[in-house]
């Protein structure tokens, strides 16, 4: 039998508290002097709790995804939601979301597997470690970065071919290390980066040093402080900016499914009868949705000892994939809100802020306390009964939850 799906990890000391991205938007308000002193007097009361060791306050990728959108125009918001982040947290994070879900399936799956241990990794990191693993980056550089030399030999249009040939195999013979090693201070200083970073990153790969992974971890751990992100990320890299746009396409794909879902019941939502065969539907199919977000996983298995068979079993398995947490949070939410929004039990607003929601929910089992908006709170209690104890609707309650929360523990 594969495991069952607790109902929350083991509770920490202190606990784990996650805020909604609202919250901390409202807190970069305060701190460039724009917030009201309300939310001034509970930021205070927030992290005089977290100085006094009560409390430990966690952000992750989605919080960053959702929050840290930049514009010279408005720099100075996004710097001080980003402090927010800093002042409040400090350096602990959970870790990004397809680590996450490849790691609760390798916790489900090793009750059944004999070749297998229980995982090891947290979900918690108190390294800022809420990045992905971006190992296959450092996979073949150095044949990556000797074919893109090769290349531009043979564009400058050398002629004679013997003379074209000499000139590429020199270029094959070139220490890629050292060449990397010299010009390692220059990318730091155009980037803010400290040097041993691009040394100990991509020097380490060429030299043989250190594998992918370590490279990976070195190098996106020296920009991941959420301050140093936006100066480096929005301000000095002039690559493309995905990052933003991650969670947001999340949110505007699952809108316009659900738009489009809704556009096709209209005609039939007026029949008792239609609405009662759909919600049976829905509630038949909730747990093959949850399956869906097992894709997340595909790019981290090898971290959690899986493979991409393990996924396909669980996938053909719906009930099987339900005993993955992040699996059963998505199916029962996504159903409940398909159906409060679609006609079928209410017409709602179709939020484009809920797959950023959504994302922010698959951390709800792996924290004591954990924030959103008053409608998607609601709708996770009802939906997630067995979590619901640690859900707090409205941002003015924190305080009291982390005090109740402590108060039962001393008890204990």
């Amino acid at each position: 039998m594969i495991g069952t799906a607790a109902s929350r990890v083991p509770p920490t000391s202190p606990p784990l508290v996650y805020l909604d991205t609202q919250d901390y938007s409202r807190f970069g308000d305060v701190l460039r002097g724009k917030g009201d002193a309300k939310h001034e007097h509970l930021y205070r009361e927030l992290l005089d709790r977290r100085d006094d060791g009560d409390v430990l306050f966690v952000y992750s990728m989605a919080i960053l995804g959702e929050l840290l959108q930049f514009s010279e125009e408005h720099a100075e918001t996004t710097e001080c939601k980003a402090r927010a982040i800093e002042q409040l947290c400090t350096d602990n994070v959970l870790i990004y979301p397809g680590r996450l879900v490849a790691l609760e399936v390798a916790r489900a799956l090793y009750p059944e597997a004999a070749d297998r241990s229980e995982p090891s990794a947290l979900a918690f990191s108190s390294s800022n470690y809420w990045y992905p693993n971006v190992a296959d980056v450092f996979d073949g550089l150095k044949a990556q970065m000797q074919r893109q030399l090769t290349d531009e030999v043979g564009a400058l249009g050398i002629s004679g071919r013997t003379l074209k040939r000499a000139i590429k195999a020199n270029a094959k013979k070139l220490n890629l290390a050292k060449v990397a090693r010299e010009a390692a201070p220059a990318v730091a200083e155009q980037y803010g980066l400290p040097p041993a970073a691009v040394t100990q990153s991509i020097v380490g790969v060429l030299e043989g040093r250190v594998s992918s992974e370590e490279a990976s971890h070195v190098l996106f751990g020296a920009i991941a402080r959420p301050t140093a992100f936006v100066e480096i990320y929005f301000r000095r890299y002039e690559g493309e900016k995905s990052l933003p746009l991650w969670i947001s396409g999340v949110g505007a794909n699952l809108q316009r499914l659900l738009e489009e879902l809704k556009a096709k019941l209209a005609p039939y939502t007026d029949n008792p009868q239609f609405r009662a065969f759909m919600e049976t539907e829905l509630q038949n199919r909730r747990r093959g949705l949850g399956a869906t977000i097992l894709a997340l996983a595909a790019s981290d298995l090898d971290e959690f000892g899986l493979n991409p068979t393990d996924l396909e079993v669980l996938k053909r398995d719906p009930d099987r994939a339900a005993q993955v947490p992040a699996c059963l949070i998505v199916g029962e939410v996504m159903s409940a809100y398909a159906s409060q929004t679609t006609g079928i039990q209410g017409t709602g607003k179709i939020e484009r802020s809920f797959g950023g929601d959504l994302v922010h929910a698959l951390y709800l089992p792996h924290v004591s306390l954990w924030r959103g908006d008053r409608r998607f709170s609601h709708l996770v209690r009802s939906t997630l009964p067995h979590l619901s104890d640690g859900v707090v609707g409205r941002l003015a309650d924190l305080p009291q939850a982390i005090d109740k929360l402590n108060s039962s523990k001393a008890r204990e």
